[in-house]
């Protein structure tokens, strides 16, 4: 059976900036979780940043609709909080 690695969001900011030994995940299947994504989402700064954490998440194999809701739901609470509107995680998860 091949190793399978579930990345936290810790490990996929490392991979986005380059940071990870991509070669302690060789020869294993990685996969990471909605909240991973719901999580990159929220953290992304800049149109630029968001563009990368989706092309980082849709890389992982088997996405479900859900992978998308959780970057919207990101991407809505980065551009509240822009705003001035901050929303508490757990009311964005509700949204989410």
């Amino acid at each position: 059976m091949e190793d399978i690695i579930c990345l936290d969001t810790t490990e996929l900011i490392d991979i986005m900036k380059g940071k990870a030994n991509i070669d302690e995940f060789k020869d294993k299947i990685l996969v990471t979780t909605q909240i991973n994504a719901f999580e990159l989402a929220c953290g992304g700064e800049s149109d630029h940043d968001i563009l990368v954490i989706e092309e980082l998440i849709n890389s992982f194999p088997k996405k479900t609709i859900k992978t998308n809701d959780a970057l919207l739901a990101g991407k809505i609470s980065r551009e509240l909080r822009h705003k001035g509107i901050g929303l508490g995680l757990e009311d964005l998860e509700i949204f989410y």
